[in-house]
């Protein structure tokens, strides 16, 4: 929503208890921007206080928001406003025009000319969250380009902008048992011997299975594990969870794993559930591992190839299950909404192999 007279603004986010009250939130912001016509562009958040009916929306500018606050300056006669991230029902931000030609292009498909733009924006924009949002664009765009070198770079310039971003979600870890290139193992080696947590969590990641690594990185990560910092800790503890996949995991085990996902911060948990979900799939709880895979989809998916990824993983249990046609449905929707990743490639793959005959769809 764009307000009369302000210059063109673009939806930053919507917060987990949008959809509830949004209606209600766009009725006051339609208010406001009535109200506010003659007046330069300004931030604008919609959040709901818990002592509140009636979401609150505030324009202003955005000090800074991270995944523990949001910090508003309304004008020089008030003081700073913040509040938990988690109120945010939605932010409408003031962008320069190269970061929303950015993002457009990337809903296009354009990666290149969208890396191009994003850089721009870099220069162009002085504020540090939006910095760390735009960084975030290009962590997107890597992923998209298949360089996971590159994303992890870009995102450890975002957590060394600040140690809990909102862009959490997008860390470029390994859950599956992807390939690891030369290039990329180089640059893991590079991370594992950095001062940083985050670089030798990434490192760490990407060379977990590889048989010459396997002291220092499992060493590294039982480290991290008990770090004070809980991002650091949670991913640390669900990346060592990766071992255990091809010995088997008991009942037991499962049931920690479940806990120990439920007690880390919402923004980590698309990663984790991905390997639960591979776990049940191995001690055959097909039921259970369609629906922890189906978390990503439905709740998680800032990480695009990891959602694409456990989105086709549901549909192949459903499979098991007989339940073909909700899986060729999940596996047409990868084709159709993330048809350049490697899982949209195996999910058009499977439908083929599950498409029956024509006289028999002539029959019916």
């Amino acid at each position: 929503m764009v307000c009369g007279g302000a210059k063109p603004q673009a939806v930053t986010g919507v917060g987990r208890r949008g959809s509830d009250i949004l209606l209600g939130a766009s009725f006051l912001l339609l208010k406001l921007c009535l109200v506010t016509q003659q007046v330069d562009a300004k931030d604008r958040v919609v959040v709901q206080p818990p002592d509140k009916a009636s979401p609150l929306v505030i324009a202003g500018d955005i000090v800074d928001y991270t995944a523990a606050t949001i910090s508003l300056h309304v004008n020089d006669k008030l003081p700073v406003r913040t509040f938990p991230a988690d109120q945010v029902v939605s932010v409408e931000a003031v962008q320069t025009d190269a970061h929303r030609e950015g993002v457009r292009l990337f809903a296009a498909d354009e990666i290149d000319q969208a890396v191009g733009q994003f850089k721009k924006a870099l220069e162009d924009e002085p504020r540090d969250w939006v910095k760390r949002e735009v960084l975030g664009w290009l962590v997107r765009c890597a992923m998209r380009q298949r360089d996971r070198g590159t994303a992890g770079t870009r995102f450890l310039q975002i957590t060394e902008s600040e140690r809990a971003p909102r862009e959490w979600p997008l860390i470029p870890l390994i859950w599956d048992t992807a390939e690891v290139n030369t290039s990329l193992r180089q640059q893991a080696r590079q991370w594992l011997t950095s001062d940083d947590d985050v670089a030798r969590l990434l490192g760490a990641s990407c060379l977990l299975l590889d048989t010459s690594y396997a002291d220092v990185t499992r060493s590294t990560l039982r480290r991290l594990a008990r770090s004070g910092d809980p991002y650091i800790a949670s991913l640390a503890t669900a990346q060592l969870w990766r071992l255990n996949i091809t010995t088997g995991v008991s009942p037991n085990e499962l049931s920690r794993w479940q806990s120990d996902i439920e007690a880390m911060p919402v923004a980590l948990r698309a990663g984790p559930y991905f390997v639960l979900g591979r776990a049940l799939v191995q001690e055959s709880e097909y039921d259970q591992a369609a629906a922890t895979f189906l978390w990503l989809p439905t709740v998680h998916n800032e990480n695009e190839p990891l959602t694409s990824q456990a989105t086709v993983n549901a549909g192949t249990v459903l499979m098991r299950l007989g339940r073909i046609e909700e899986a060729r449905s999940l596996w047409q929707e990868v084709t159709e909404g993330a048809g350049w990743t490697l899982a949209a490639a195996q999910a058009r793959s499977l439908l083929d192999q599950t498409t029956p005959p024509k006289d028999a769809r002539t029959d019916g």
